[in-house]
């Protein structure tokens, strides 16, 4: 999982691709912004920044920016 987390931030990728036990052919998206191990990285980096004031509000505001850009880009995702 910590490889699979450290690839999807390493390309910008904000969803993962999961298949459920009862149906390997369909593919469900989750957010990767919604995932725990995401929220953990998160808070963590923020804590590591704490020191740093200025580059922490750069590196949240990113942040920030890019999930609504995510979300933007995602809306209706997997609707028919």
């Amino acid at each position: 999982m910590e490889l699979k987390l450290d690839a999807a931030l390493s390309k910008g990728d904000a969803r993962l691709a999961h298949k459920t036990p009862s149906n390997q052919n369909e593919s469900l998206h989750v957010s990767f912004a919604d995932s725990p191990e995401y929220k953990k990285l998160r808070s963590k980096l923020m804590q590591v920044l704490e020191p740093h004031p200025k580059i922490r509000e750069e590196i949240a505001q990113a942040l920030l920016e890019a999930e609504a850009a995510n979300k933007r880009n995602n809306e209706g995702y997997g609707k028919k």
